[in-house]
């Protein structure tokens, strides 16, 4: 089944590789452009939907011609600040041991990204799963809402 997606991050969709994107210039949280304009947005949404009868991939990424109505972004500045530097590799043909050196390493490295969010909020994303392992005796290798095993 073809598959297509609205990409607002086009540095993270290069490494996911989906078979076809459309990347929008628009902020984060606005994926077809500014709210309450149903033209623009239709526009979005069927270029998004156009790509679906392409085959020319392995990979289709392309960009949305216009900024939208009321909003300019400087493409070259666009993801200041948005994209985390650090370059995460997928773990192939490693052992375990190595896996598991290889996450430590990358905890390392999101380290500052996590102290600077605690830093800005006060609290730290995990507090919620700490609390529900506490439930659990302790056990906070599952997190509820991904596992629903019975």
């Amino acid at each position: 089944m073809p598959t297509t997606g609205i990409s607002l991050v086009r540095e993270n969709t290069e490494q996911i590789r989906p078979p076809r994107a459309l990347w929008v210039p628009f902020p984060l949280g606005q994926p077809f452009g500014a709210a309450n304009d149903g033209a623009f947005q239709s526009a979005v949404l069927r270029k998004a939907l156009a790509l679906l009868g392409r085959e020319a991939g392995p990979v289709i990424l392309e960009d949305f011609p216009e900024d939208a109505p009321g909003q300019t972004v400087n493409p070259d500045t666009a993801m200041e600040g948005m994209v985390c530097p650090v370059r995460l590799r997928p773990p192939q043909g490693l052992d375990e041991t190595e896996i598991v050196q290889q996450v430590r390493q990358e905890m390392a490295q999101l380290a500052p990204w996590r102290d600077a969010f605690l830093a800005a909020n006060g609290r730290s994303l995990d507090r919620r799963y700490q609390r529900d392992g506490a439930r659990r005796g302790g056990d906070v290798s599952r997190r509820p809402d991904r596992d629903r095993r019975p």
